[in-house]
């Protein structure tokens, strides 16, 4: 099973770093942490290198969804218990 990937498609740790603006240290923690923050890994056997694949997409995916997003914002929730108005217009509208 070979898989065929460029040489220009994958970005060192360094090279990510420069690109999306964080510590090299930020992303490594990332790749153990929130390893879905960050563009597919290829990890090379008996190798403590990590090496991205296709940044570029990536970053232009998660733009693709951002535009998806603004255009229909979530409903904001409000943190702690309801207000004394919000109750009233709950048991109003229950009965």
């Amino acid at each position: 099973m070979s898989v065929n990937i460029e040489v220009e498609e994958l970005f060192t740790i360094q090279q990510l770093a420069n690109f999306i603006h964080k510590k090299p240290a930020s992303i490594y923690s990332d790749t153990l942490r929130r390893p879905e923050s960050l563009p597919p890994i290829l990890r090379i056997p008996g190798s403590k290198k990590l090496l991205f694949v296709n940044p570029r997409q990536w970053a232009a995916g998660l733009l693709a969804g951002q535009q998806i997003s603004e255009s229909q914002p979530p409903a904001p929730r409000r943190r702690g218990a309801p207000t004394k108005a919000e109750r009233v217009k709950k048991m109003v509208g229950v009965q």
